[in-house]
Order: structure tokens, then sequence, then C-alpha cells
């Protein structure tokens, strides 16, 4: 269960959907409105594959990469990954 209590954590819940990061997504899907205009039309499944591989238009390689760059600073402003997933001790 995720930390907000409304769902199962999966990718596309922590990319697209909890409410505990909708301002730091906010901010992520107006940088990738600027890189590809209709980003806020794909389907779910299209906007988790356009974070995760990138844009897939012939010659893309830097709008990738952009893309990349505004997931890890997503990634790095929600704070999720900061603690480590789960305790184990020995």
């Amino acid at each position: 269960m995720c930390a907000c209590g409304q769902e199962v954590e999966t990718t596309e819940h922590f990319l697209l959907c909890c409410q505990t990061y909708s301002k730091s997504r906010s901010e992520l899907f107006e940088n990738l409105k600027k890189l590809e205009p209709s980003f806020l039309n794909f389907s779910a499944i299209e906007k988790v594959q356009f974070l995760l591989y990138g844009s897939q238009l012939k010659n893309s390689e830097s709008i990738s990469k952009e893309i990349l760059k505004f997931v890890i600073v997503y990634i790095k402003a929600t704070g999720r990954f900061d603690k480590p997933l789960f305790n184990i001790t020995q």
C-alpha cells in the first residue's frame, strides 16, 4: 500500500496519481508539455512509457535526455527514495 493510503504503490501510481506528490508532479507535467504539447492527452500507459523510455520519435535522443532529467528532478523532489524501501534486519 502506498504511504498516501489510497492505492497500491505502483510505478503508474507514483508517477501519475499519488496525491502526496501532486505539487512535484505538476511541475514535471508543465516541463513535459513544453517538450510534447500533447502529453496530457496520452493514456496512462503512454504517459508512463514516455516518462520511462522517452520520446520514440525519430532523432529524438536530445528530447529523451530532457525527459529523463525532468523525471529525475521529480523523483528527487518527492523524496520517496531518500530512505531504504525495506527495513532488513539480520
